[in-house]
């Protein structure tokens, strides 16, 4: 086996420095095709995992919260009707336009 610098040994099983350029492509075209095949294979893995994390989430933790709201029949939304009322605009408390509070907001 050979040695490096630091005196360790070298592990790598193919000594680039020694290979002709004739090997170097051959080397580059195998490996070339090993990563196009890899890069192929993580896009699947990606999509895959994608459409499984957001079904996992959307059937066992939508779908459960929910069926819990409609079966305790809490409507989070104030979206009733009213005959009676002639705009369906909520205001928000008013705030003073005080200049010093836009100075130090954190």
């Amino acid at each position: 086996m050979a040695k490096t610098l630091s005196g360790r040994r070298n592990l790598n099983w193919i000594d680039m420095r020694k290979l002709s350029i004739k090997d170097k492509s051959i080397i580059h075209a195998i490996l070339s095709g090993v990563y196009f095949l890899w890069t192929k294979f993580a896009f699947v893995l990606s999509y895959l995992s994608t459409r499984l994390l957001f079904l996992f989430v959307f059937y066992f933790l939508f779908t459960p919260f929910g069926l819990l709201l409609k079966l305790f029949r809490v409507g989070l939304l104030d979206n009733g009707f009213s005959k009676g009322k002639c705009s369906y605009w909520v205001k928000s408390p008013q705030t003073s336009s005080n200049v010093e509070g836009y100075k130090n907001q954190f």
